[in-house]
């Protein structure tokens, strides 16, 4: 059901949160925010200017299986947390972020 799969989707984000990103260096969370990043672009289209999206410009393919509504929407979740997490640091990371965090949340799905 869609409660179970908020739950899950809690439960997943809390895991990597408090398992992997709140106990490691900020330059490894700054690392994992990147690859967050690449894996988030990999699973979408891109948006174009006009705000569509065109599904053939996806990278899905072209770096192995791409992630489900749900995986996107936890690795969402954990970018949005370790961004405020490293702060200042995170500040660097946001002009690249930008593109795709709008091909994300323009995501049918969302």
């Amino acid at each position: 059901s869609s409660a179970d799969s908020s739950i899950g989707r809690l439960l997943a984000s809390n895991v990597v949160r408090e398992g992997i990103t709140e106990n490691v260096s900020e330059s490894i969370q700054l690392t994992i925010l990147r690859d967050l990043a690449t894996m988030c672009r990999s699973s979408v289209g891109h948006t174009s200017p006009d705000g569509g999206t065109d599904a053939r410009r996806s990278l899905g393919d072209e770096k192995g299986k791409s992630m489900n509504r749900h995986q996107l929407q936890v690795a969402l979740i954990e970018m949005s947390h370790i961004v405020v997490a490293v702060g200042e640091a995170g500040a660097s990371s946001l002009e690249d972020l930008h593109p795709i965090l709008q091909d994300c949340l323009s995501h049918p799905d969302h």
